[in-house]
């Protein structure tokens, strides 16, 4: 991060999002392999920077509420996830992939 900065940083964790993704839409178990480790470099890569990004763009006085809202607002998006499985199971005979695609 001191190389390449915020930009730089957020490049790569929308990278190892995107083949964590990408490698979750394959039907085959052995490439979840690759998925588990993207998923697992991305989720600790990504809340690092994040908490590092706040506090060093809105200082500690706001970075709190910031971080609050934040997980409050994804916190009341995670109430989508059982009617969305419920729409999967109903529509789409449980495959996830057509709810997946659509987000």
């Amino acid at each position: 991060m001191q190389k390449q900065g915020f930009a730089g940083t957020n490049m790569i964790i929308l990278v190892t999002g995107v083949i964590w993704n990408g490698v979750a839409f394959i039907p085959w178990l052995p490439i979840q392999t690759v998925a588990f480790a993207a998923f697992t470099f991305h989720r600790a890569f990504f809340y690092s920077v994040y908490f590092t990004y706040m506090a060093h763009t809105f200082g500690s006085s706001t970075c709190g509420r910031l971080v609050g809202l934040c997980t409050s607002v994804a916190a009341v998006l995670n109430f989508l996830v059982w009617p969305l499985v419920a729409l999967s199971n109903e529509l789409f005979d449980g495959e996830l992939r057509y709810i997946f695609g659509f987000f």
